[in-house]
């Protein structure tokens, strides 16, 4: 049976949310989730819980990358990578207790190259 209303994964105290920028991103995630369930299920608790913990795979991108600027606001720009295997990437922003995606990459951008 599918005529149920989907349940939001709640939060725990001191978990962030996290927003997509725009409609576009909000895609881009479906279509990434949609042939790496496992491993964006993972950056979602990855996300959620320690965005800004600098890893083998999450960390503040670097040079022109490394800051982006919303409203007038500099912000850190991070990268999330998916494995060490493929190009899927994740970028995003903090602010407070929310984590806004910026972008997604199913392969591995140029500007990083």
């Amino acid at each position: 049976m599918r005529d149920g209303i989907p349940v939001l994964r709640p939060l725990r105290k001191g978990e962030f949310e996290i927003f997509f920028v725009s409609k576009r991103v909000q895609k881009d995630w479906l279509d990434l989730l949609a042939f790496r369930r496992n491993q964006v299920v993972d950056a979602w608790d990855t996300l959620a819980s320690t965005p800004c913990q600098t890893t083998r795979l999450n960390y503040q991108l670097q040079g022109s990358l490394s800051v982006i600027i919303k409203s007038g606001v500099e912000y850190s720009l991070w990268q999330l990578k998916l494995n060490e295997r493929d190009g899927s990437r994740i970028w995003y922003f903090m602010d407070d207790n929310h984590v806004y995606i910026e972008e997604i990459h199913t392969s591995h951008p140029n500007q990083t190259k």
